[in-house]
């Protein structure tokens, strides 16, 4: 398994090389990898063409592949890729496009829910299409074959098989939020500590994509394998924010990533947090410590009046570091008693909280921001792989603080 972010990638690649191609029409990604999974075995294609047996000729020595393409009756392939997974490709002709892109873009709990659905409705569902009346149906879009069920478009990142088809039923199912919704981004890196660009770079950066405000929350005093920050480095660094803030004309929050350490006090003292537009607390030592130790560090941190955001909850790094044993039902009920923001880190190693955790909090009430932690402006735009998360566990812009504008996260910070 490799993890979502490092499977985007090369599927893009992928399907970048396919679709220069001119018996190419059209290419998806589907499967786990169309759900955003966040690790993922297999990378699904489906392929629209008007000769799906050259499509499967296309992938003869490409640079991704480990061996040979393996073809599979219906003109279907599977392949190995250098990188680990799995790759493969449906190649249908046009009309049969969409019914295969639904088919395999599952889950198998999603689609065995569908068909008992149709089966009350007298509808018939084959690896042809929707049957009725004798006849075969091929739907134009996704949306046709929900409505054939009586359903509205479920989106991609809900089909597995958890309420989703009911919800849709009764007309509940939430508006997820989009990356467009997004407004700015509430926990990034700058030179200051372990960035690659300075503080105007980012921000400039940020502007460039649309956002309102960027929050730069470099690391504190105690993480000197980062260059931390001291009270005195903090205070120079927020003088360099509002410069940069008044000669650019674009909103830098001035915000630390404070560690959280190992008896649960944190690492600069309450009047230097006060100072700071937002404070991010976060673990990042001392992961051996048992599971009530962690879990009481992270309620202590929560209880400081000046923590606005609980960073990167689990500690978790995916494929390379399984999450710190901590109570996350206590720390999701306390987030709530007292106001406090759970992050969904969207760095393509944490994606941490992950959506179960995310859908509890949401339940709770807890309010939670998806950032990138960026080190770079390439990091910047690893915000999609958060907003993935937050759409598999349901979440809407009003669950997203950073959908919102900065008056509005302001005032919550403020009354927490």
């Amino acid at each position: 398994q490799v993890p979502l972010g490092v499977a985007l990638l090369l599927a893009r690649s992928v399907q970048a090389h396919l679709e220069h191609f001119p018996v190419v029409d059209q290419v998806e990604l589907s499967g786990a990898l169309r759900r955003r999974e966040e690790m993922v075995d297999e990378i699904d294609l489906v392929v629209s063409t008007p000769d799906p047996p050259a499509v499967l000729e296309l992938f003869a020595g490409i640079r991704e592949a480990e061996g040979a393409m393996e073809t599979q009756p219906h003109h279907q392939g599977k392949m190995q890729l250098k990188a680990g997974p799995c790759l493969e490709v449906v190649a249908r002709v046009p009309d049969e496009f969409i019914w295969a892109l639904w088919q395999t873009t599952g889950s198998k709990r999603h689609v065995e829910q569908l068909k008992a659905r149709a089966d009350s409705l007298n509808i018939g569902i084959t690896k042809e299409g929707i049957e009725s009346n004798g006849s075969v149906l091929r739907p134009a879009s996704e949306a046709d074959i929900y409505h054939m069920f009586d359903l509205p478009l479920i989106p991609p990142e809900l089909r597995q098989g958890r309420g989703e088809v009911e919800a849709a039923a009764l007309g509940t199912l939430p508006k997820l939020v989009e990356l467009g919704d997004i407004r700015g981004d509430l926990h990034c890196h700058s030179r200051w500590s372990d960035g690659v660009l300075t503080v105007k770079e980012m921000a400039l950066a940020a502007r460039a994509k649309g956002y309102e405000y960027l929050a730069i929350c470099d690391h504190s005093q105690s993480l000197r394998i980062a260059n931390g920050l001291d009270p005195h480095r903090l205070r120079l660094q927020h003088a360099e924010i509002r410069r940069v803030e008044e000669e650019i004309g674009f909103r830098v929050l001035s915000g630390i990533e404070v560690d959280i350490l190992a008896d649960g006090s944190l690492d600069l003292p309450d009047d230097i947090l006060a100072e700071r537009d937002i404070v991010v607390a976060s673990i990042h030592s001392g992961f051996r410590q048992d599971r009530k130790q962690l879990t009481d560090r992270v309620l202590k941190a929560i209880e400081n009046p000046h923590v606005d955001v609980v960073g990167h909850p689990t500690g978790r790094l995916l494929g390379r570091r399984a999450p710190y044993s901590i109570d996350m039902d206590q720390i999701i009920q306390r987030a709530a008693a007292t106001g406090t923001v759970l992050e969904i880190n969207a760095s393509p190693d944490r994606l941490d909280i992950n959506e179960v955790y995310a859908r509890q909090a949401m339940s709770s009430g807890v309010r939670m921001a998806v950032n990138t932690d960026a080190h770079s402006q390439a990091e910047l735009d690893n915000m999609h792989l958060g907003v993935s998360v937050a759409r598999r566990a349901w979440l809407t812009s009003e669950h997203v603080i950073n959908t919102w504008p900065w008056a509005h996260i302001r005032e919550l910070f403020a009354s927490s």
